[in-house]
Formats: structure tokens, sequence, C-alpha cells
């Protein structure tokens, strides 16, 4: 069967139509196209009272860029070079100058 995300308020109704079908659940699975463990899923969940929040969907492919913000520090960025040696820098000096630094501090 191919998958298929399933609303709360679709699963409800389904139940629903289970409980007044008389069916059994492999003959109501089957006429629903449902998978039957989906179904007992859902259906436990229904009975027991922790459906009332839908699932969290997340993306099943791909990536989200996520942009860091900038966040107002009043303060310094200390790098210990050696036991006598420290370079202070301000908190707000560019992250791409201080890239360099590192770079060059790296040979």
């Amino acid at each position: 069967m191919k998958r298929k995300i399933r609303r709360l308020d679709e699963m409800l109704q389904m139940h629903a139509r289970y409980e007044q079908s008389g069916l059994t659940l492999a003959e109501f699975c089957k006429s629903e196209n449902i998978n039957k463990c989906t179904f007992q899923y859902w259906r436990s969940k229904i009975k027991s009272g922790q459906a009332s929040q839908p699932p969290v969907v997340l993306p099943s492919v791909g990536f989200r860029q996520i942009m860091p913000q900038s966040v107002p520090c009043l303060g310094v960025i200390r790098l210990h070079l050696s036991e006598d040696r420290t370079l202070e820098l301000p908190s707000d000096y560019p992250s791409t100058q201080l890239l360099e630094i590192l770079r060059g501090l790296s040979c």
C-alpha cells in the first residue's frame, strides 16, 4: 500500500465507521484500504484519549536553511595564543575576519 498521512479528523470518522460496520478489523482495513497496524495504532490512541493533538509531521526530504541571528552582546572574544600572549577582540568583531585570523593562526 502507498503510504498516506492521515489527519486526526479523518481517523476519528474512520474509527466511527469501523465501530458501526460489524466487520472484523482485517475486513474493515481491507475495505478502507488502510494498513491494519496503522489503523490499530490510531484506534488505540482514540480509545485512550491521546488523539487530541494531531501528530507532528516533519518534512520527509531536504534540508532547511537556518540563518543565525545577530545578538547584541557587550563583551570581548579572548584568544589565548600562548602563556604570555592573548588576543582580545570586541564581541561584535566581523565573523569573516575572525575566521581569517583563526586560519592564519593554524599555520
